[in-house]
C-alpha cells in the first residue's frame, strides 16, 4: 500500500537533509562551489519531502474518512 511506504522515503529523504545540514555546518565556507551544490541539494531534497509530505496527508485524510 502506498500509505506505509510513503513513511519510510519521508524518513529517508529527511536523513539526507540532516546528513548535508550537518557537511555544511561543519564546512569552513571556504568551497563556494561545494556548498552551492549542497545547497542545490537541500532545495532538491527539499521539495521531495514536500511532495511525499502532500501525498502523505492526502491518504491520510482518504484513511481517516475526512
Amino acid at each position: 500500500m502506498e500509505y506505509d511506504q510513503l513513511q519510510p522515503k519521508m524518513d529517508a529523504v529527511e536523513a539526507k537533509m540532516d546528513q548535508i545540514k550537518a557537511d555544511m555546518a561543519a564546512d569552513d565556507g571556504a568551497d563556494y562551489v561545494k556548498l552551492a551544490s549542497q545547497q542545490k541539494e537541500m532545495d532538491e531534497l527539499s521539495a521531495e519531502f514536500d511532495q511525499l509530505f502532500e501525498r502523505f496527508a492526502e491518504l491520510d485524510d482518504y484513511v481517516s474518512g475526512e
